[in-house]
Formats: C-alpha cells, sequence, structure tokens
C-alpha cells in the first residue's frame, strides 16, 4: 500500500459499507473493504478498491486481516 490516506470499511460490499468505499474511493483515498462474503463484489477491485474476506466477529480472521495488510 503507499503512504496515502487509508479506509478500512468492514460491510464495505453491501449497503452503507459499500456507499462509504466508493465515495472514499472516488475523493482519492486508498480503501480495503472487508466482509464475510465477497462473492459477487470483484467490481469493487475495477474501482480500486482492495477487497479482502474478513469476519470481524472471529479473531482469527481479524488477525489475518491485520497481518495481510502489512
Amino acid at each position: 500500500m503507499n503512504s496515502g490516506p487509508v479506509a478500512l470499511v468492514t460491510g464495505g460490499t453491501a449497503g452503507i459499507g459499500l456507499s462509504a468505499c466508493e465515495v472514499l474511493a472516488r475523493d482519492g483515498w486508498q480503501v480495503v473493504a472487508c466482509a464475510r462474503r465477497i462473492e459477487g463484489a470483484e467490481a469493487l477491485r475495477e474501482k480500486g478498491i482492495d477487497l479482502r474476506q474478513c469476519d470481524i466477529a472471529d479473531p482469527a480472521s481479524v488477525t489475518a486481516l491485520i497481518e495481510g495488510l502489512g
């Protein structure tokens, strides 16, 4: 990842989370969208959004996400 502003959006593949991802990406932020299910959300990558699978209720899943961002 570069040194610009970064936003991590949970629930980033639907609803308010998806809208937040799109607005942030349009405004120049690096966006990491995470969600339990990412199937069907691959179009986010075309908008420059990094798509990651993560269940924030599962500590191991959150740890894997954080380690994958480093």
